[in-house]
């Protein structure tokens, strides 16, 4: 047979028709690529990563199991001594900077007040600033280091949610349980209130031991200068408030009288706003002066002041919108009440504040419990239930 010949037309054709199948093999394979890869990472499966949203849009790797794990031992060891080792660990270098930051300024501010205080006497002049300070720097010290634990431990939702509007009013009826061998009272009814009114709230405390002739009077107004109030919903729990108060202490069968007018600043501060590991948490601390006059049945009157300092590291609990659970420990420097200063050996007795924890628990609806418990000079235990309307979270 006659061989026929192709042109150069026909074969570019051929070359063509070659090349746009593998184009099309090519793309179907593409294709199918990207749909297995989809459906692997839609199903669920057992890996040692997640992927959890950041606050900027992205997202980001979470640690495994073994590394949160290592973490948390970490934030123990040497993380006691340097605090955010254990986000250091876990791979958060930021926040873990700022925990660093955070030890650092809380101790330089309590050596300088502890070193204040001791070089100069306890000095009128020199023991207010030189408390505020030292409360304030051990707070920050001690905070960073449970944040960073925190921080290992909770997931990437954190414990709860702050409230971020305030209930226009609360009221909370408990017992208070004294332990202190030098008051004959044991037993206390204790009643606490609060209202609001724009920027301006009332809180009430009214202690009253049943077995003596003792009671105790606390009411104070605060304006809110930021944060949450019953009208106006806040982006967090953080918040800053000026108040004025009035203290009246009758301590029982002795017949002494203590009477004050103070002035004083409470801070809160989200954790949340240092790293996302921290959601959940806070730091809160206080900061005033009382003067006033302590009267004697026998000895007529003498002027009295005294310094308010406190520091308080806690967290939320729970995210229901309604919820308000919150559960803290701090250290209070004031000793206008039945509690007293800690006792320890050396001179130091009984010129510290005293350690104590709160926990507010919602139970059902506005119901709830109140539970502290602090010790000092005496031991005391508190138990009540508060009804909390309103309020979200």
């Amino acid at each position: 047979m006659p061989s026929a010949r192709i042109s150069h037309d026909q074969r570019w054709r051929c070359r063509q028709r070659r090349r746009d199948r593998s184009g099309l093999m090519t793309r179907a394979g593409g294709v199918a690529a990207s749909l297995v890869l989809c459906l692997a990472l839609s199903v669920p499966t057992r890996v040692a990563h997640a992927t959890v949203p950041m606050p900027t849009g992205t997202t980001k790797t979470a640690p495994s199991s073994m590394r949160r794990a290592a973490a948390v031992g970490v934030a123990f060891v040497p993380g006691l001594l340097l605090h955010g080792a254990g986000h250091f660990a876990l791979g958060e270098k930021t926040t873990a900077w700022r925990l660093l930051a955070l030890e650092g300024v809380g101790a330089a501010a309590l050596i300088l007040g502890a070193t204040s205080l001791a070089l100069s006497g306890a000095s009128n002049r020199l023991s207010v600033p030189s408390i505020w300070v030292a409360t304030t720097g051990g707070g920050l010290f001690a905070g960073a280091w449970l944040a960073d634990v925190y921080g290992t431990l909770a997931g990437s939702h954190g414990s709860g949610q702050p409230v971020r509007l305030q209930s226009r009013w609360w009221l909370s009826q408990g017992y208070r349980h004294v332990r202190n061998p030098a008051l004959p009272g044991h037993h206390a009814s204790r009643t606490r209130a609060q209202v609001w009114l724009g920027r301006w709230s009332l809180e009430t405390d009214v202690q009253v031991l049943t077995d003596d002739a003792q009671w105790h009077l606390h009411a104070a107004l605060a304006h809110r200068i930021f944060g949450a109030t019953a009208g106006r919903r806040a982006s967090d729990g953080s918040f800053l408030d000026a108040s004025v108060g009035y203290i009246h202490h009758r301590l029982g069968a002795s017949g002494t009288t203590e009477q004050f007018g103070e002035v004083s600043l409470r801070a809160r501060y989200d954790l949340s706003r240092l790293g996302p590991t921290l959601a959940g948490t806070f730091m809160e601390g206080a900061w005033g002066v009382a003067m006033g006059a302590t009267r004697y049945d026998l000895y007529g009157s003498e002027f009295a002041d005294l310094i308010i300092a406190e520091a308080r590291f806690g967290f939320y609990l729970g995210h229901d919108p309604r919820g308000w659970s919150e559960l803290s420990g701090f250290y209070r420097h004031r000793d206008d009440g039945v509690i007293g200063g800690l006792k320890i050996p050396g001179p130091g007795s009984g010129a510290l504040g005293h350690l104590g924890a709160t926990a507010r628990i919602a139970l059902h609806g506005s119901w709830g419990l109140v539970i502290e418990g602090a010790v000092g000079a005496a031991r005391v235990f508190d138990i009540g239930v508060i009804y909390r309307p309103g309020g979200r979270r």
